[in-house]
């Protein structure tokens, strides 16, 4: 099953087939038998639909039904897989037999203390909307993924401004106004990778508490799922939240008029570890209260399985940041490609290629592979044109849009810039009129402020 669409329907469709005889008989609905109401089948439907709209508004009225573990009980990755594997009529049925409890002595009468037929389609809406949301998960082009300025500087701190010990490995790097305590001098772009996945499924679950299996994680990266690969995964990522649990970025505070240091707030909150398949990991509470403050950034779920090794990963964030950053603003599709290639620590600069060295005779030489064109422009546009989700024209500083831009020389390449198509991404039109209420308020103010200063200016100088 690729999708739930038409589970509903075909669900409906044999719900609508109950009719008020035996088998409903003794049902009570506030106090009065069903049959004074409607057929049972409609009854049912209607319940139903009520259940999944509650259960979307409100995902943990649940909580109490899975306490009842002889009659409910929570969706396992193993049942989720075997759910999914059926077709639309196949899981219809399944939806059916809960809301019925079709072959159990669970019909509830007024004096019966089994679950009744709220609680049944109450538990038929987690079904459903697990199974759905695991289906859209799987399918989906973007993910939300919430970020603060701290992580937000996180995936960018291999190209921050080191200040790391040589003997102690032990130090600080600086991404912009964000300053990170770090035990060594990198960390891997997998890690990283990984860090924002946790963020996702932080916001997806809302808690800070993460609990994904290894499975899931190998189909998100579109890895094999043998035994031997989840093995091979599993080392991974122990290695990979091994390079994140000691990472932190210190606070700031302004205190007279003057920034600061105030401490540091620690990414991890304890936990690290895989047990039973299960990868577990816990956000510090304090950096969770914050992600919660902020609009969510839309993430194209590609990059969780694009090649560490490339710039995919640092691209295509950046890209998907500049459009949570600037939605909505004049020119916020425009990236210049010298602050593109800025982001990513996989390219090389253009000194480091070009670099000029003495030889044993003294004489100056240039050493190594010196092709500009080849390393750092065919390269970039390579790893721009690998991600799906993504569609741009370059154009020169002049706004000369260029055909063939992996042709051009440094000099222009360095002062072009891309114009990205943000037109497949998810709209937030809402977002967009809050910010510009904002903005029109924030320019009355200033407009007002100025106004009055005039004034007092004029009344000054008349005195």
């Amino acid at each position: 099953m690729n999708s739930t669409q038409g589970v509903l329907e075909a669900c409906f469709a044999l719900l609508y087939q109950i009719e008020g005889t035996a088998e409903t008989k003794g049902l009570y609905v506030n106090g009065k038998p069903l049959e004074d109401y409607m057929p049972a089948g409609a009854l049912y439907v209607l319940e139903f639909t009520s259940c999944i709209n509650e259960y979307i508004k409100r995902p943990g009225m649940v909580d109490d039904l899975l306490r009842r573990p002889r009659l409910f009980r929570t969706l396992t990755p193993a049942i989720i897989r075997k759910y999914t594997a059926l077709d639309v009529d196949g899981f219809a049925k399944v939806l059916y037999d809960i809301i019925t409890s079709k072959g159990k002595n669970t019909v509830p009468t007024a004096d019966e203390k089994s679950p009744d037929f709220i609680e049944r389609c109450l538990y038929a809406a987690y079904v459903y909307t697990q199974i759905a949301d695991f289906l859209d998960r799987q399918n989906a082009t973007f993910a939300l993924v919430p970020l603060n300025k701290g992580m937000t500087a996180l995936a960018y701190i291999n190209t921050g401004k080191k200040d790391i010990d040589e003997r102690e490995k032990k130090g600080k790097i600086v991404v912009g106004d964000v300053t990170f305590e770090i035990s060594k001098e990198k960390v891997s772009t997998a890690a990283l990778m990984l860090s924002d996945f946790f963020l996702y499924e932080s916001l997806r679950t809302q808690s800070a508490e993460i609990a994904v299996p290894l499975r899931d994680l190998a189909a998100l990266k579109k890895r094999s799922t043998s035994k031997q690969a989840i093995l091979k995964l599993r080392d991974e990522v122990l290695k990979q939240m091994k390079e994140l649990k000691p990472l932190g970025y210190r606070c700031r505070e302004r205190i007279g008029g003057k920034w600061k240091e105030a401490g540091k707030i620690d990414i991890n909150g304890g936990t690290a570890a895989i047990i039973n398949g299960v990868i577990r990991w816990n956000f510090n509470q304090d950096l969770y209260k914050q992600l919660s403050l902020y609009a969510p950034t839309d993430y194209p779920r590609e990059l969780w399985s694009v090649d560490p090794r490339t710039n995919q990963f640092y691209f295509g964030r950046y890209i998907a940041q500049n459009r949570r950053l600037n939605e909505g603003k004049p020119g916020r599709n425009r990236i210049p490609i010298k602050t593109l290639i800025s982001k990513t620590p996989n390219l090389p600069s253009y000194e480091e290629v070009t670099k000029k060295e003495k030889d044993e005779h003294g004489n100056t030489v240039q050493k190594g592979n010196r092709d500009v064109k080849g390393r750092i422009i065919k390269k970039t546009f390579a790893d721009l044109d690998a991600l799906e989700s993504l569609y741009y024209d370059v154009y020169t500083a002049d706004g000369k849009r260029i055909d063939n831009p992996e042709e051009m020389d440094y000099q222009t390449f360095i002062s072009a810039y891309i114009e990205v198509d943000y037109g497949d991404y998810p709209q937030h039109t809402q977002r967009i009129e809050q910010r510009q209420r904002r903005q029109k308020k924030l320019k009355e103010a200033k407009e007002k402020r100025e106004i009055e200063a005039a004034a007092k200016a004029a009344t000054d100088k008349k005195e």
